[in-house]
């Protein structure tokens, strides 16, 4: 099995990494008055954690450079909080990942313009999830679909480059 590069958000653990030096480098200097914040950090404890890594895997065995994964704010979409952010060398992207084999094949999405926004209406019959839930945006959103990947993309260039590994496979 191939190593994997260290691209997971993950809060630091050394006190070098925190910028705190070491014994050996003379003393240590007073550390921050707070904390760094690791509010998207994604750890092994998350629900989505093992998915996210897997995801990440499998774009670089198919040439995507995977610079960072994070939490995603698209966590919760439709009931699944399995979810990730990514940030690749293709462009940024996030992924809900469904528990069915083909569980984000089985959302319906509709979309309507209305007073200059875009209704959103997205409905599945799956256990454990949301029918349907329906959200506005400002202008067109992105998605690519496949088997259990729900992902949601913020340009044409790294739709199409998502489509095309994705077709690839």
């Amino acid at each position: 099995m191939r190593r994997i590069r260290s691209w997971c958000v993950i809060a630091a653990s050394s006190a070098s990494a925190l910028g705190f030096g070491s014994a050996a480098s003379g003393p240590a200097p007073v550390p921050p008055a707070t904390a760094p914040d690791t509010s998207a950090a994604l750890s092994p404890a998350d629900s989505g954690y093992a998915d996210a890594v897997a995801f990440g895997r499998w774009l670089e065995d198919r040439g995507f450079r995977v610079r960072l994964v994070a939490r995603s704010q698209v966590s919760g979409f439709m009931g699944e909080p399995r979810a990730a952010s990514y940030l690749t060398d293709r462009g940024n992207f996030a992924v809900v990942f469904f528990p069915a084999h083909d569980g984000a094949e089985r959302v319906r999405i509709t979309c309507e313009l209305k007073r200059g926004q875009y209704l959103y209406t997205y409905r599945t019959h799956q256990p454990g999830l949301r029918r349907v839930l329906t959200e506005r945006h400002d202008s067109p959103q992105r998605f690519v679909v496949k088997g259990r990947w729900f992902i949601f993309v913020w340009d044409g260039a790294t739709e199409q480059a998502l489509k095309d590994v994705l077709t690839g496979s």
